[in-house]
């Protein structure tokens, strides 16, 4: 498998590879990458929780990787993979996306998907089976020359929300766009219940989403 590395980043690339050769024995597919780049800002960074690189676990082709430094740039949409460098230096490389299966970060699991209404893309997983929900996270770069530092920032992360019903992505906007996915049968009761656990779909937690993928499970199993 050729890696994809431009000719500014062999040597840091051949860096990464001996340290992951020492760590894993030969694995190519831990460093089919591009060196990363930040794009710069002292107040702001464009990873969807913390600019700390976490010790986490992915799954590569199917091969589970524990332990492993990574943080996941919404902005770029990449995930970055950490290393030392010999000189002892924190470098960083963007993982090829095509061989990532899945990740976990900050105890929350992302799937890269391919939907024909929304593409390729890394999706946080709330909950899976033959009704799933998801949500996708992004930041936009902004311009602020009022700035005391770099004029260029990032957003706060912002979501969007998705139901997978019978092989269809719906995009989920509000109580209506969720219940209309549902034969008109079930609606009455989904409603009730979204009242009553007062979700919005905008800023309710993963744990009450979970429940109501949860709850819609049970009533379209027994109806």
């Amino acid at each position: 498998m050729n890696a994809q590395v431009d000719t500014r980043s062999e040597k840091e690339f051949l860096e990464a590879k001996s340290h992951f050769n020492r760590s894993y024995g030969t694995d190519y597919n831990l460093l089919n990458g591009r060196q990363y780049y930040l794009l710069y800002s002292s107040i702001s960074h464009p990873f969807l929780y913390s600019d700390q690189y976490r010790s986490e676990k992915l799954w590569l082709k199917g091969v589970s990787y524990e332990g492993i430094p990574i943080n996941y740039d919404i902005y770029k949409q990449k995930l970055i993979l950490q290393y030392m460098s010999y000189s002892g230096e924190a470098k960083q490389l963007i993982l090829n996306e095509e061989l990532i299966d899945r990740f976990i970060l900050n105890g929350k699991e992302f799937r890269r998907l391919s939907f024909p209404e929304s593409g390729s893309g890394f999706f946080q997983v709330v909950s899976s089976g033959d009704l799933s929900f998801y949500f996708s996270w992004e930041k936009t770069m902004f311009y602020s020359p009022t700035s005391n530092s770099t004029p260029y920032n990032y957003t706060q992360p912002s979501r969007k929300a998705y139901l997978n019903k019978s092989g269809q992505l719906h995009t989920i906007r509000s109580r209506s766009s969720f219940t209309n996915a549902f034969d008109k049968k079930y609606r009455k009761n989904i409603n009730h219940f979204i009242r009553k656990e007062q979700i919005n779909f905008r800023s309710s937690t993963d744990e009450s989403i979970s429940r109501l993928m949860e709850y819609c499970k049970e009533l379209t199993a027994t109806q």
